[in-house]
């Protein structure tokens, strides 16, 4: 498989990865829930269907749960942690644990009383929480993101366990951390989930958000261009024959490139006050 991977990143191929559903995402889904069980009259297989759902995404969040072991989820996999109110999820089998020694994962108060709310009074330990196909959860997973009003373009059934990687690394978490959340083996696996998020909060790209704030002062790096493209000309046409005839043109150049040297530092005075102060300083010594 690294044979085939190497191949084709030398190819330019880059797998395609699903669009992570990070915690604020699962917020403006709790709060649509919300406002449609608030509506008069709402059938009884709405109102369960929507804390169904609701339910999956909160804890295939918490848990960074892979559809498989979502859809796996026995009644007797979650229990309360003691003293907390938060809650346990029993990872009995996953795709980098096919031996079965399983994992224990810890999910967030409010994913718990999702949970709670959807459980039958009949409900059987070895019964399935979800008992639904990897499809389906994909496409109601899909249309409540739609519903919530997030774009629902590459949303997976991976979108909830990438966004729990992402809110982690956004919390500053070590990547030894993520990966035992994630229960990746290879850290190369994890990074790839985080490498978008990494790049956007990247010391270069908080640099580059803190020159978009400068974006109402005139922009030097739009003016030089034209400046010099039209020193440039000035200088081809100036450009001389003779020995003799550039000694005669040559107080017309550099008048000119003085011209064009007394503009710019008054766009550089626009632009950065320091700067056209000691431009102005410069200028005072030279005349002197």
């Amino acid at each position: 498989m690294r044979v085939i991977d190497r191949h084709a990143a030398e190819a330019g191929y880059q797998p395609k990865q699903a669009k992570p559903l990070r915690w604020c995402h699962v917020e403006l889904i709790a709060l649509h829930t919300a406002k449609l069980l608030a509506q008069p009259g709402l059938p009884t297989q709405a109102i369960r269907r929507a804390l169904t759902d609701l339910a999956m995404i909160a804890v295939s969040h918490d848990a960074a749960l892979r559809s498989s072991e979502l859809l796996a989820l026995r009644w007797g996999d979650i229990s309360r942690s003691e003293g907390s109110k938060t809650g346990r999820v029993l990872i009995r089998r996953s795709k980098t644990d096919q031996s079965g020694q399983g994992a224990v994962c810890t999910i967030s108060a409010f994913a718990l009383q999702a949970i709670e709310r959807i459980h039958p009074p009949d409900a059987e330990p070895h019964h399935r929480i979800f008992p639904i196909s990897a499809s389906t959860f994909r496409r109601r997973l899909k249309a409540v993101v739609q519903q919530a009003g997030i774009d629902p373009d590459g949303i997976s059934g991976h979108s909830p366990r990438i966004g729990m990687a992402q809110d982690l690394a956004a919390a500053d978490t070590d990547m030894a951390a993520i990966m035992i959340a994630g229960r990746w083996k290879q850290p190369a696996t994890a990074a790839r989930y985080i490498r978008n998020l990494a790049a956007d909060h990247s010391p270069v790209a908080q640099y580059l958000r803190t020159q978009d704030r400068m974006s109402d002062k005139p922009n030097i790096l739009r003016l030089l261009p034209e400046k010099l493209l039209r020193l440039h000309s000035l200088t081809a046409r100036q450009r001389p024959t003779s020995k003799r005839t550039f000694i005669q043109d040559q107080p017309a150049v550099i008048y000119s490139i003085r011209s064009l040297v007394k503009e710019l530092a008054a766009q550089l005075a626009t632009f950065s006050p320091e700067m056209g102060a000691r431009e102005g300083q410069g200028r005072s010594k030279s005349t002197g």
